[in-house]
């Protein structure tokens, strides 16, 4: 799988372990490790058990927890505020090989 990540990542083998914690795929919020050993040419990937929390945006690098109805980013925006948009409607969840 080709991201961001991968394309600044020297070719393996490296001479380092790398480990990515990402989304499963692309319409999941389940986690994933995804590791090439030093060395190494595979990666090998392997379930976490670990979910995205759905009450969490991701900002980046920065996850911050909002009220549920916030205008912008809540789940039930109660529209206090017009912003125009409520991207928590519209933004992908996760940190990971789909969003780098």
């Amino acid at each position: 799988m080709e991201t961001k990540l991968t394309r600044i990542l020297p070719e393996p083998p490296r001479r380092y372990r790398t480990t990515m914690i990402t989304n499963a795929g692309q319409d999941t919020n389940e986690f994933v490790e995804r590791v090439t050993e030093a060395g190494e040419v595979t990666e090998q990937s392997r379930k976490l058990g670990l979910f995205y929390p759905d009450e969490l945006y991701s900002l980046s690098h920065l996850a911050l927890p909002f009220p549920v109805t916030d205008s912008l980013y809540g789940l039930q925006p109660d529209n206090s505020e017009d912003f125009g948009v409520h991207l928590r409607a519209v933004a992908p969840r996760g940190q990971g090989a789909a969003s780098l």
